[in-house]
């Protein structure tokens, strides 16, 4: 027992190792001497030492072996009497290594090159480590939901309606617990997205498997159309040129596959000529904002159109035909987009002194949905859900185009953030120095900003 183990390793101690003076081996009584003298090294570093017989004493005799008792105070020995309460709850230790911990603390010290390695770095590696609790924690508390099954009602004739199928299965954004690579991204590129091959869709598979969703009409020939203009070469207007199906069928995907990505890094230049960057996610952050191609003379022209990303691919695309300048592959980089319409009802801007307001473009209309260069990409934006005028079903039908949270409703408006930071700030007011590429489609708001400041004091700044 373990009493009887106690009482014995006592009797060791106190009769046993009293008859035997053991003492430290060379080799250690070598190493504590080493110690001794980098210590004595230290403290006198910078001093001028005093000669050996300055004071007349003979010098310290050397200390020889030091003596080795047996000690008890251990934590090994002092936790004996729990060994048989955790054998119970956690099983013998002879199936148990220490390898297990050790490889979570080496897990935990990869969150360093996420810090600014700097003295606070130990709180960095802390706040990535909660943050990555409380993911995981929000995932497996989703899993659960779903599992869960619906209660059936007693003593009624009412017929259970079906559950909403979750489109969980070859959805256009790669789930969460899939671990893509992404090298870190030099600031002279525009965007970057992993090199990854491991999540793709054979597309003429995933088409029929999705045949039945609004979101996929004419999915493959407006992509082509998308892929076609950028072949030749055609500058974006927001309106996919349409292209015979003859001129369709001069592009392939190589082994009729696309392939599907996590995040997509944006990189882009602030109002203060400084980089920033975006990580656009189609399960987290998926709004983005691009210029706008209407005509900055119009009434009711804005300089930004808005995109929810529904899912981020790649593809090794094959031109053939006339126009075509190499039949060798290209890898092509495209997002899949839904599109937010202005709500021009609302009155909106700096005169009107309220956010921008915006809805998704009803699933009948054929730009309900597109594809876009990421190159087109300015930079993400905050959509801020209209609470007050709740959920709608009526704009799109069950889609993969939507997450599986989201529960097939999409919110009626958003307002566009137009404060979240200070470069978006000055994306709205103009003028910054870094967005000069943008100076002539900003020129109406930079002239509605400064006449908000030309108004009589007396004006109520609530009209």
């Amino acid at each position: 027992t373990t009493t009887a183990l106690g009482q014995a390793l006592r009797r060791f101690a106190n009769i046993t190792c009293k008859v035997f003076d053991t003492k430290e081996l060379p080799r250690e009584e070598a190493a504590r001497g080493r110690r001794k003298v980098a210590v004595a090294a230290r403290k006198g570093k910078g001093k001028e030492k005093a000669p050996a017989d300055s004071a007349g004493r003979k010098p310290k005799k050397k200390d020889g072996q030091l003596r080795k008792l047996f000690n008890l105070c251990t934590y090994k020995l002092h936790a004996l009497g729990d060994y048989v309460k955790s054998i119970r709850l956690y099983g013998t230790t002879d199936n148990y290594s220490t390898q297990v911990g050790e490889l979570e603390h080496r897990r935990v010290k990869r969150f360093y090159a996420r810090t600014n390695k700097l003295r606070q770095f130990t709180r960095q590696i802390a706040k990535h480590q909660r943050c990555e609790r409380i993911l995981r924690n929000m995932r497996l508390r989703h899993e659960q939901g779903l599992q869960a099954q619906p209660i059936e009602p007693e003593n009624t004739n009412t017929p259970i309606p079906p559950p909403i199928q979750a489109h969980t299965k070859h959805t256009a954004s790669v789930p969460f617990e899939v671990s893509e690579p992404l090298a870190n991204t030099p600031p002279s590129l525009h965007h970057h997205v992993s090199e990854s091959t491991k999540q793709y869709e054979n597309v003429t598979q995933w088409l029929t498997e999705h045949s039945d969703d609004p979101a996929m009409i004419d999915f493959l020939p407006r992509l082509k159309d998308h892929l076609l203009g950028r072949i030749l070469g055609r500058l974006f207007d927001g309106d996919e040129t349409p292209f015979s199906d003859d001129d369709r069928n001069t592009i392939s995907f190589v082994n009729n596959k696309i392939y599907k990505h996590k995040v997509i890094r944006i990189n882009y230049t602030t109002y203060d000529m400084r980089r920033s960057q975006d990580s656009i996610n189609p399960r987290t952050h998926a709004d983005i904002m691009v210029l706008s191609r209407e005509d900055p003379n119009s009434r009711d022209s804005h300089p930004y159109w808005y995109a929810r990303v529904v899912g981020i691919f790649h593809a090794q695309v094959r031109h053939v035909g006339p126009d075509s300048k190499s039949d060798e592959p290209q890898k092509m980089v495209f997002l899949w987009v839904r599109w937010f319409g202005r709500n021009l009802e609302y009155r909106a801007g700096w005169t009107a002194r309220r956010l921008h307001c915006v809805g998704f473009v009803d699933g009948v209309d054929p730009q309900a949905f597109g594809f876009l260069d990421p190159s087109e990409v300015i930079r993400g934006v905050h959509m801020i859900p209209a609470f007050a005028h709740g959920h709608t079903s009526s704009l799109l039908g069950p889609s993969i185009a939507r997450q599986v949270t989201e529960n097939d409703e999409d919110w009626m408006f958003y307002y566009v953030g137009m404060f979240v930071d200070r470069d978006m700030f000055m994306r709205f007011r103009g003028g910054g120095i870094g967005h000069k590429a943008m100076w002539d489609a900003l020129a109406k708001i930079n002239e509605e900003f400064h006449g908000l400041f030309e108004e009589d004091e007396d004006d109520d700044p609530m009209i």
